[in-house]
């Protein structure tokens, strides 16, 4: 019979993965291009780290952030440390970053390290091909700095355990530029010549980048052809360099190695050996044990630390503070739209504009009134005036014509007094014409207390009551300006 399948919950599912992926990213070292990059209001810092095609989500809280050294921005590339986290509301994975660095000391990290995977291939950190010190050491080449406290330390600890001694010294830098190929040609210097049993490369504690010359792969070429054993004291116990790595013995310091290349202690040196590998594989067991104990306690602390619940709050607050924001700016836009359609429509619908409006339409219509009477009076006057020309020049003619008939007769007088009646009639009809044009003119209606009715907003003139409805507004325009009203009941006029 078929079992049925077993079906998880969403919660179930994403708290399996989350169990399951965060111990196996723990402690990592990430390196990318960063993108996206989003600083909260809260503080906290959002980006993604990109690299060949590839994208990793990243947060980097406030208290973390505030050990930035340079802030962060879009195109950095940096390396950072921290652990891997699932954030169950999106079912989605990102790196919590607790420590980050610019490229430049990365990039130096990851050069390093990329040489001593080389050189591990090559060989040349192998126990095999290391050589064991001269049982009867007799001279002692020193190469370091002539200038610093660490060649003082081992003349004060040879005198004190041998007495006498042979010391040479190779004066080289041993930090910054150059200091890498002198380092190397004075154990060149030393081998061609053969000029002492054992060599001591060494000098005082510094910084990653005061060490950097012992890190240099002609440093460890030299080393590596070197006929004479090579001691290396670099900087402090934990500062391992690659010059500690490839050569025949290293020393924790540099007064630890002229203690193992002195007289008395050929035996104490296989002793010390000993009981250092013994000592370092038992604290490498005690290590890894409690290494093993703390993971399994991690574990199980995961899901009730402290630290976990508040990075998680707080990744719900800034989303919830984001979509928040989102909201009200749509609200405010949609309001603003509104409001704007709302006044727009108001200002259309403004008594002030619909009367600017109609008053603009009865100044135009009464200035073409008043511009075609002076144009209708002039083309009479005209007319006039070419008739009196004409019957001036008719009657001069005829003047001219009755002096040749009738020439002893005061003729002078009698046409002045014809041509003064003509023009006293002239004139009396073109007074009457003008007052017949003044009669006509609409203003001087209007002005005798008549008025121009027309229908709503339009230029359509009311000649009847049936062109009008109850209520539909109509303007009526009087001498002096304009009226706006409302029509009642419509009434025709009753015959008597």
């Amino acid at each position: 019979m078929q079992q049925s399948p077993i079906i998880l919950s969403v919660s179930e599912i994403t708290n399996a993965i989350k169990s399951q992926l965060e111990p196996m990213f723990r402690h990592i070292w990430v390196r990318g291009e960063v993108t996206n990059y989003h600083l909260q209001s809260s503080g906290h810092h959002y980006f993604s780290l990109s690299e060949g095609g590839s994208a990793l989500a990243a947060v980097m809280f406030r208290a973390s952030a505030a050990s930035l050294v340079q802030p962060i921005k879009n195109g950095d590339t940096i390396v950072a440390e921290g652990e891997i986290s699932v954030y169950p509301p999106r079912g989605s994975y990102q790196l919590v970053v607790r420590r980050l660095m610019h490229v430049g000391l990365g990039e130096a990290l990851l050069k390093l390290k990329a040489l001593k995977q080389k050189l591990q291939a090559l060989g040349w950190f192998h126990a095999e091909r290391k050589r064991a010190l001269p049982s009867n050491i007799r001279t002692i080449g020193l190469v370091t700095s002539p200038t610093g406290a660490v060649l003082h330390d081992i003349i004060n600890i040879l005198t004190r355990r041998l007495g006498s001694y042979h010391l040479i010294v190779n004066p080289v830098r041993v930090q910054g530029e150059g200091a890498a190929l002198q380092i190397s040609r004075a154990i060149r210097e030393f081998n061609a010549f053969s000029l002492a049993d054992v060599i001591i490369i060494c000098r005082g504690g510094g910084s990653a980048e005061d060490l950097a010359a012992f890190n240099e792969e002609i440093v460890a070429a030299a080393c590596i052809e070197s006929a004479i054993p090579i001691v290396s004291a670099i900087g402090h116990e934990t500062d391992l360099s690659i010059t500690d790595l490839v050569a025949d013995l290293r020393a924790p310091t540099p007064s630890a190695a002229a203690e193992l290349v002195s007289h008395e202690r050929s035996e104490r040196v296989q002793k010390v050996t000993l009981l250092s590998n013994n000592m370092q594989r038992l604290v490498k067991n005690r290590l890894q044990a409690a290494s093993s104990a703390l993971q399994t306690y991690r574990r199980r602390c995961d899901q009730s630390s402290p630290q976990r619940l508040i990075e998680y709050y707080a990744l719900r607050l800034d989303e919830m503070s984001t979509a928040l924001t989102e909201a009200l700016r749509r609200v405010l836009s949609s309001k603003k739209v509104f409001l704007s359609q709302t006044a727009r429509a108001l200002r259309q619908q403004a008594p002030t504009t619909k009367l600017t409006e109609q008053k603009a339409r009865l100044s135009h219509l009464e200035k073409e009134i008043l511009a075609r009477l002076p144009m209708a009076i002039l083309i009479r006057k005209t007319a006039l005036s070419q008739t009196t020309r004409l019957f001036d020049e008719k009657m001069k003619r005829h003047l001219v014509s009755a002096q040749q008939r009738y020439g002893s007769r005061d003729w002078d007088k009698e046409l002045q007094a014809a041509i003064t009646r003509r023009h006293i009639g002239l004139h009396r009809q073109l007074s009457r014409l003008t007052s017949n044009l003044q009669a006509l003119n609409p203003q001087r209606t209007l002005e005798r207390g008549y008025a121009i009715v027309f229908r709503g907003n339009s230029k359509q003139v009311i000649r009847s009551v049936n062109m009008v409805q109850p209520q539909e507004p109509i303007t009526i325009m009087v001498a002096d300006g304009t009226i706006f009203a409302t029509a009642h009941e419509p009434r025709r006029n009753v015959e008597q």
